[in-house]
Formats: C-alpha cells, structure tokens, sequence
C-alpha cells in the first residue's frame, strides 16, 4: 500500500481543519493555512492527508448507499480498514482509516470546487466519525462564551441563520460540519469558516462581495468567505436547535432521548452498520447531554422578515453556560 516519507512532506499544504491540520497536495481557498511550519511536530493522531491517487484495492459489497429519493447521492464500499466512498459518476475517494489517508479520483469535467466540496464536506467527516469522532451535520455561531448549533436538513435554514447572526457580530464556526466534544461543560469546533447560500438569501444579508463563485456545479448555492475563527481549542458549546419550518415561532426542549437521537440522525459516518461504532457513538452523545448540552425543537416562519425575531428568541433561551 501507499506509504508516507519526509519528500511527500515537503510536497504538500497544511491546513487547520477541526481541531487538527489537513495536509494535502490541493489548495483549499476555504481553509485556513496552519500555522504550524513542521508537520512532523504534529501528533500523527491530530493529522488528516488528502492525495490525488487510485490505491490497488479491491473493495467488497456496498456497505450503505445513501439516497434523495429515488436518486443515488453517496455510496460506501468496504475492503478491512479501507473504504470506497464515492459520488456516482463524478468523485471516487479511496480512504485508509488506519493511516487517516484518503486518496481522491475525478471524472471528465469535475470542476475543482465540487471535488473541494465534496472532500471537505463528506470525505473527510466521515473518515473522522468512522474514527469516532463525533461529528454531525449542522451550524454554529459563537460570541467567543457562548455557542448556538442549528441541526437539521439541508435547505432547512441553516446558513441563513448562520449569516444573519454573523451580521450582528457572531463568528460562524461552520454551516455544514461539527465535531463535537463531551467535556464538562461540552465544547464544539468548526471544520471552517464560511457559509454556503442561496441567491435569494445572499441578496437579504447582503453578501454578495463576500462571494467565492458557486460550491458545486448544478447547484445555484454561493460560497461566501466571513472572518475566519480563530485556532482554538473549540468553543463552549450551550445549546442546540433542530430547524423546522412553521407558520409560528416556537421552542420545544427535547428529552434526553429525543437530544441523543437527534445527534444521532446527523453524524457523519462511512458504515452507519458498524454496531460496535454506533453503540459507542450513542453512549458519548448520552454523555453530551448529561453534561449540559440542551437541544430543542425550534418552529419557525421561513421568512426573511421573521430572522430578528427568530434571533431574539434563541438569545434569550441560551444559557451563559451549559446546563443540567
């Protein structure tokens, strides 16, 4: 199999990508660049690599297709420690979860954003969650003592909530990717800054200098650079909501079974079957919880004149800090 050496090193970007440092031969204009000169003073654990490649593996059945519909959006092929992810017709990923390693392949005429996007956005989550690491799909905004998570599907609202926030003077710490950490209290990371939007929603907050061209192709959805987070150690993490469309504005707070689930129906994984993965997933979601992260159900209006009244309410439901 493919090995590493100190001349690949030397090839290659480093980025800070969660709480660790991407190292990859692609630029990544949605990154930040790491700080860190040296990447071998980075524990190998703390370290992610993305190469072009096609690795000789020979892959078993699907282990779960992931679908839209009646449309085929992701499939997942197993062989040991290695996986196939792969988004039909366009973007092949062979991923070595034992060396944290995944090795990418484009079709005729991928454009260099969607194959961006979807690493980013899909491959390198999953190899993490596959990792264990707890990661989810949804939003966040902080002030810097306090922060807010928006769950819930895509075109639910999530990066439009996240813009407007940022507006007033939050920083997103994602809109699409969440690791989350079950200290006490619990702490949350951002894969990157930045938020992805519809035309009708770029044109409200009025973002559209801020533009990076469009995320993938076929898609009318913008890329929008916001400041930068800053390379912590995460942030306090006080509450989460899960976005769903109403005629009236509302909260609802979850039971503790309700919030483990909910997390539970927006991790990021490559074989959702693992037993053993999923069992320890849910257990340290159950420990979130216990340590003070509150989810609730938030009814909204989708409607860009509701926005300051949707932000007033989710401000004064947030605690200063997380609660039992």
């Amino acid at each position: 199999m493919p090995g590493h050496s100190d001349s690949w090193l030397l090839a290659v970007d480093s980025y800070a990508y969660f709480n660790g440092q991407l190292l990859t031969d692609l630029f990544f204009p949605e990154l930040i660049r790491d700080p860190v000169v040296d990447p071998a003073c980075v524990p190998a654990a703390a370290q992610l690599r993305l190469t072009c490649g096609a690795p000789d593996v020979i892959y078993g059945e699907a282990v779960h297709h992931w679908r839209s519909g009646d449309d085929l959006e992701l499939s997942c092929f197993g062989a040991g420690e290695w996986f196939r992810l792969e988004l039909p017709g366009e973007i092949v990923t062979h991923i070595d979860t034992r060396n944290r390693h995944i090795y990418y392949e484009t079709g005729a005429g991928v454009e260099p954003h969607t194959l961006r996007h979807f690493l980013i956005d899909q491959a390198l989550p999953r190899l993490l969650g596959h990792l264990g690491a707890m990661i989810v799909h949804g939003a966040c905004v902080t002030d810097g003592s306090r922060s807010l998570v928006f769950l819930g599907e895509t075109g639910a609202g999530k990066s439009t909530l996240c813009g407007s926030f940022a507006a007033d003077g939050w920083t997103v710490l994602s809109d699409d990717c969440l690791l989350l950490e079950p200290e006490n209290p619990p702490r949350v990371h951002g894969a990157y800054g930045g938020i992805r939007l519809w035309p009708d929603s770029l044109e409200h907050l009025g973002l559209e200098k801020e533009t990076m061209g469009l995320m993938t192709g076929g898609s009318d959805k913008t890329r929008v650079r916001l400041a930068a987070p800053g390379l912590t150690g995460g942030y306090p993490l006080n509450m989460a909501v899960v976005l769903k469309a109403s005629e009236s504005l509302g909260l609802a707070r979850l039971t503790a079974s309700q919030a483990v689930m909910a997390l539970v129906a927006g991790s990021f994984n490559l074989d959702p079957g693992n037993s053993l993965l999923s069992r320890n997933k849910l257990r340290r979601y159950a420990e979130l919880i216990e340590n003070g992260l509150t989810i609730h159900t938030c009814h909204y209006p989708r409607d860009f004149s509701a926005l300051d009244r949707i932000k007033a309410l989710l401000i004064e439901a947030l605690p200063e800090q997380p609660v039992s």
